[in-house]
């Protein structure tokens, strides 16, 4: 395999997917804001009218939008990829695979994830109010502010792209775990990293992404990243079933590849 070159590769698919994951997300946060009755808040009520206009059942829906659609297509891609030496990957058997039990994989999964977005998303609407009142404006003048706000291209911007960074990133690579698994043939994988300024290295951060490009291990096995064991770049749990620490996903960039492995006589092992 050709490592700088399934890199490059990546990158282009990963900016694709982050474009597709910030176009949902940034639906969703204009949406909920577009909701709020601004013209009836007061500062004894702004806390608590805000909070309960923000629905989280929406962001849920958006966060299984961005899974399904960049885990299906990147999940394709890498198919394609394991079929150019061996036949057996068949994508309905992934898509079946990978969507079966979707929904509440991400509730049992990355519902704390969903949960902190929800509420970071709250406070920084009942900052934008607060101001506005601590300014002198007035409720109509406040509403004018804020619609004219939310509706702006950039609203929400560098939040959104934050988000859609991570989440494209383990959206496709569980999505590239799957598609090995459901190849039918033995395989292992190989840490990918982007070996640029924005790459996490050990010091300052407490995990090395740089240091973990070309490690490879079996399909079902873990990466150890400065002692916490990940299946994949930007994977939600460890090994252990804890959450992954925020320094290690947040803004991860890096991706798995998966090629298959061979017996002595260089034959492609089936399972």
């Amino acid at each position: 395999m050709d490592k700088n070159r399934y890199r490059k590769s990546w990158l282009r698919a990963h900016k694709s997917y982050e474009r597709k994951a910030y176009t949902i997300l940034r639906k969703y946060f204009r949406s909920e804001a577009n909701k709020i009755a601004y013209d009836f808040l007061d500062k004894d009520n702004y806390i608590q009218t805000i909070d309960n206009s923000v629905n989280i059942g929406g962001l849920y829906t958006a966060y299984f939008e961005m899974y399904k659609i960049i885990g299906v297509i990147h999940g394709e891609r890498i198919g394609k990829g394991i079929n150019r030496d061996i036949k057996d990957f068949n994508l309905i058997t992934f898509q079946s695979e990978y969507q079966r039990g979707l929904f509440q994989w991400l509730i049992d999964n990355i519902g704390f994830r969903i949960v902190s977005v929800r509420q970071e998303y709250v406070n920084f609407i009942q900052q934008l109010v607060l101001e506005a009142f601590n300014d002198g404006f007035t409720t109509r003048e406040l509403s004018d502010k804020i619609y004219k706000l939310i509706n702006q291209r950039g609203f929400y911007r560098w939040q959104s792209l934050r988000i859609a960074r991570t989440e494209s990133s383990a959206a496709a690579n569980r999505a590239a775990m799957t598609a090995g698994r459901s190849s039918g043939i033995v395989l292992d994988k190989i840490w990918i990293s982007i070996p640029d300024a924005r790459t996490r290295t050990s010091p300052p951060s407490k995990f090395d992404h740089r240091l973990m490009d070309g490690v490879k291990v079996g399909e079902n096995e873990y990466f150890d990243v400065n002692g916490e064991k990940i299946l994949y770049p930007a994977a939600v749990t460890t090994q252990s079933g804890s959450q992954s620490s925020g320094g290690n996903v947040i803004n991860c960039r890096c991706t798995s590849a998966y090629i298959p492995r061979r017996d002595s006589n260089g034959r492609i092992i089936r399972r």
